[in-house]
């Protein structure tokens, strides 16, 4: 399994000097890559220079299945915070 994922979270205050501060954030990419194997035979050329070259048969492992799950998450989050009265800028 591979899984590769990147966040890019910037914070944009929409209004930074109100007592209720607005903001926005970014997203993201999630990416997850499956294989599934078994067992298996598989056919090859075998040899060298010297004594010559032939076919031949040895185990290895097949993929039976792959699947890939994709995430994209480019929307903007809106969100809320108030500050108390004590901490409010000036």
């Amino acid at each position: 399994m591979r899984v590769f994922s990147t966040t890019f979270d910037p914070i944009v205050h929409l209004t930074p000097k109100k007592r209720v501060d607005i903001y926005a954030t970014g997203g993201g990419y999630f990416r997850e890559e499956t294989q599934l194997t078994g067992p298996g035979i598989a056919t090859g050329i075998f040899g060298n220079p010297y004594f010559g070259y032939y076919p031949g048969a040895y185990t290895a492992n097949i993929v039976a299945s792959s699947f890939r799950s994709t995430n994209r998450d480019s929307g903007l989050l809106m969100s809320t915070r108030v500050m108390p009265s004590s901490q409010e800028p000036d």
